[in-house]
């Protein structure tokens, strides 16, 4: 169910209720964590971990996304989106668990400028909060911390139906602990690509 509304000029703002039933859900569920358990033998090799994708009978999700839209100059334009989820494993030894690596809170927020005709920036923070995941078959490990990424980028039109585009993601090149969290990030990366149109 959602509710949209538009000024029919610069501003927009959404709101979406869910709520999903599933039956037969997969999730990832973590074996073994290190490569001295022997859990994580298998045939003769050691991996540093090992999981299992598993069936949950059922599940429930719900949670509540907003939206909004501001065109606040002709070439300045900002956007945002927050989304708040609830899940919950409804059968099986984790019962009224939350599903794994589902996070609760998630915003993302994006500013974007038109310097000229042929130049425009954009800059755009992601939140992800913290999560729950599996690190056996027996117990919950601590969750995933909360993270902040910032990503920013340039385009640039060459020629009438030459694009080219840079940027630079994950610019604070932010970091989870993986001794303690077994998640990597991706760290600061940059990338660069030229579109044709014919």
């Amino acid at each position: 169910m959602g509710l949209l509304w538009d000024n029919g000029d610069n501003l927009n703002a959404g709101v979406t209720l869910f709520n999903t039933d599933f039956k037969d859900k997969i999730t990832e569920v973590r074996r073994c964590n290190s490569s001295s358990d022997p859990a994580c033998t298998i045939g003769g090799e050691k991996y540093d971990f090992v999981s299992d994708r598993v069936n949950v009978d059922k599940a429930n999700m719900r949670g509540v996304e907003s939206t909004f839209g501001w065109k606040i100059t002709r070439d300045l334009n900002w956007t945002a989106n927050y989304t708040y989820t609830e899940s919950e494993q409804k059968s099986g030894q984790f019962s009224g668990k939350p599903l794994n690596k589902m996070p609760k809170h998630m915003f993302n927020t994006t500013l974007d400028w038109q310097a000229t005709q042929d130049v425009g920036f954009w800059s755009r923070l992601n939140f992800r909060g913290k999560t729950s995941e599996y690190l056996s078959r027996t117990s919950m490990a601590q969750g995933t911390p909360s993270y902040t990424q910032v990503d920013v980028g340039v385009r640039y039109y060459a020629y009438k139906n030459l694009l080219l585009t840079a940027g630079v993601y994950n610019v604070l090149d932010k970091q989870i602990d993986y001794e303690t969290y077994d998640t990597i990030l991706d760290g600061r990366r940059y990338t660069v690509g030229l579109t044709y149109n014919f």
